[in-house]
């Protein structure tokens, strides 16, 4: 008898009720917001920029989508457009006024500049 009255007494001192906070895990429509406020917080600090030349930026990714007069887009920045070009911006687009070419061939623009194509 005395033996089940010292496992009685140790088992009572071994198993006492613990002391947390009981979570309830499953299916339920409470959600924090603490989390998604802080995480849309952070977001708009990492707004990218675009080059100075830029007059339409995407901020979420630095790309440049319009640059400034007499500029095109090349990578992310807005270069000066190049010697007979026309530049509206976004593209630099060769421009053949006062080429002239031999025969029956007219100037062409391309993307390297002027060639002359037969008609």
């Amino acid at each position: 008898m005395k033996q089940f009255i010292y496992l009685f007494l140790a088992l009572s001192i071994l198993c006492t009720p613990a002391h947390g906070k009981v979570v309830k895990l499953g299916r339920n429509s409470m959600y924090s917001t603490a989390a998604t406020s802080t995480y849309s917080d952070s977001l708009s600090a990492i707004a990218k920029k675009c080059d100075v030349n830029c007059l339409n930026c995407d901020t979420g990714t630095g790309k440049c989508l319009k640059c400034a007069s007499n500029r095109y887009i090349s990578g992310e920045l807005c270069l000066n457009c190049p010697d007979k070009n026309y530049c509206d911006g976004e593209t630099a687009v060769p421009n053949c006024t006062g080429v002239t070419c031999l025969g029956n061939s007219v100037p062409e623009a391309t993307d390297t500049g002027c060639c002359c194509v037969k008609k």
